[in-house]
């Protein structure tokens, strides 16, 4: 299994300076902890201080070729 995190870095929020990147990628690691987050499947959505959908958290198989 493998932890893939995607972040669109196109938001408003993230415009101003690298704080907000900071900040959802602590509360990426703090919903990751709370919730035990190791099963295959699992997924996260990254919201941005505006409300908006920023990316997504998600454990996945690891398709080695």
């Amino acid at each position: 299994m493998k932890a893939i995190i995607e972040i669109n870095l196109d938001n408003d929020a993230f415009q101003r300076d690298g704080r907000e990147l900071a900040r959802v990628l602590r509360n990426v690691a703090e919903d990751v902890e709370a919730c035990n987050v190791t099963n295959l499947g699992a997924y996260i959505c990254i919201i941005d201080i505006n409300g908006n959908k920023a990316g997504e958290f998600e454990i996945v198989e690891d398709k080695k070729d």
